[in-house]
């Protein structure tokens, strides 16, 4: 796991090593330590909320939806970790 560019480390228990972290989010009261991993060339965001293996979300496609996911996404993105392909602009196919 790599802690670059952060003053604090991860408050939870992570066991992944290609995860990157990518610091501490505070959402409605909770605080949540978020990641982006690229294992199996698949990349991914997630935010963990306890020690407990199982007690973490994770999901690209969830981000624009989900608020956690959406700042880890965000986040990633800023620190050259995600770049995303260009939306095409609307318009008739042909």
């Amino acid at each position: 796991m790599s802690y670059d560019g952060f003053d604090e480390w991860p408050r939870f228990d992570h066991e992944c090593q290609h995860c990157v972290f990518l610091g501490p989010h505070d959402y409605c009261g909770h605080t949540f330590d978020l990641y982006f991993c690229a294992q199996w060339g698949y990349p991914t965001v997630l935010a963990r909320a306890s020690d407990k293996p199982a007690d973490y979300f994770s999901g690209l496609p969830l981000s624009h939806c989900h608020p956690i996911l959406g700042e880890a996404k965000t986040r990633a993105q800023r620190m050259g970790l995600l770049s995303l392909p260009k939306e095409r602009p609307m318009g008739r196919r042909t």
